[in-house]
């Protein structure tokens, strides 16, 4: 009866540390993704306009305005180049990711920010024309310098413009749907899962000692923990056209690069997880094999 009940209490526990493990990592990365510093990390990592081998430009963000400023710098015989330097620069994906991380936190937890203004981005640009020149290894003129800046700040409220402000958002979401996301960001919840996580973790140890049996009672649970995890890392890429409409196109597009930043990072954390559950594993069959060993060469003896 003993051991059926502590049977019963360590699968329960198991099943426990399962369902904490998988909204423990989902808690932990929404929490992160939504500061600011996380969003501009991630739009780092893309890439603003390409420009193929037969000197084809494409992006997924501005399409219309850039094809504009793409055609009036070869007007002004400015190398593309030189514009995908400055458009993919460090300074410009910054400034993008800053507007994106504020608004987004804006929307989620009211923080205030005081919205960025066409002037703001003019002088990013003026201040910053010869590093895009440096990094584009083109050779610019200052007439062909100044015509570009000139160029730039035609188009820098229309670029503004185009992104959505929370307000926009807000206005679109479901407040149910904001609400839910403020409760699953919040710090508070995401120490109390991991607390509990690392509490069922501990409580098996004492619970299936005998045998070492604890490492696969914490092994298991872990494993397909993990599982559960890749499952949602692979469908958050594109999720963004579920929440927000097409009118919202290039918070979309930032948004998809985001989710596509977080599902890395918990396809990364199920991996590491993985390792663990194996290393635990393999852990449990040395220790019985061992065991077993012993238990043979006692007999041998006897």
């Amino acid at each position: 009866m003993k051991h059926m009940l502590n049977q019963l209490i360590s699968v329960l526990i198991s099943i426990l540390l399962f369902l904490s493990c998988i909204i423990t990592v989902v808690l932990f990365q929404t929490n992160t993704s939504l500061k600011s510093s996380y969003i501009q990390n991630s739009i780092q990592r893309m890439t603003i306009t390409t420009t193929g081998e037969n000197g084809t430009v494409t992006s997924p963000i501005f399409s219309d305005t850039i094809d504009e400023i793409y055609l009036a710098a070869e007007e002004n015989n400015i190398p593309k180049e030189f514009v995908d330097s400055a458009l993919n620069s460090t300074e410009i994906k910054n400034f993008f990711g800053t507007i994106i991380g504020q608004t987004i936190e804006h929307v989620v937890n009211g923080k205030a920010y005081d919205p960025i203004t066409k002037q703001e981005l003019d002088q990013l640009i003026e201040d910053n024309v010869d590093t895009f020149a440096q990094n584009s290894g083109q050779s610019l003129t200052t007439s062909q310098k100044e015509k570009f800046v000139s160029l730039a700040k035609s188009y820098s409220q229309k670029i503004i413009d185009s992104i959505p402000t929370s307000e926009q958002i807000i206005t679109h979401l479901d407040q149910k749907l904001i609400e839910n996301v403020q409760t699953i960001s919040s710090d508070h919840l995401k120490n109390v899962f991991l607390l509990l996580t690392i509490g069922f973790a501990i409580i098996l140890i004492p619970l299936k000692w005998q045998h070492q049996k604890w490492l696969l009672f914490q092994a298991i649970p872990t494993l397909c923990s993990s599982i559960v995890i890749i499952a949602i890392g692979c469908l958050l890429p594109g999720m963004s056209d579920i929440f927000l409409s097409a009118e919202y196109s290039l918070m979309i597009q930032f948004s998809n690069i985001i989710f596509s930043s977080i599902s890395l990072s918990m396809l990364i954390i199920a991996g590491i997880m993985i390792g663990t559950s194996f290393m635990e594993i393999i852990a449990y069959h040395i220790l019985k094999k061992v065991r077993l060993n012993k238990q043979q060469q006692n007999k041998a003896h006897s």
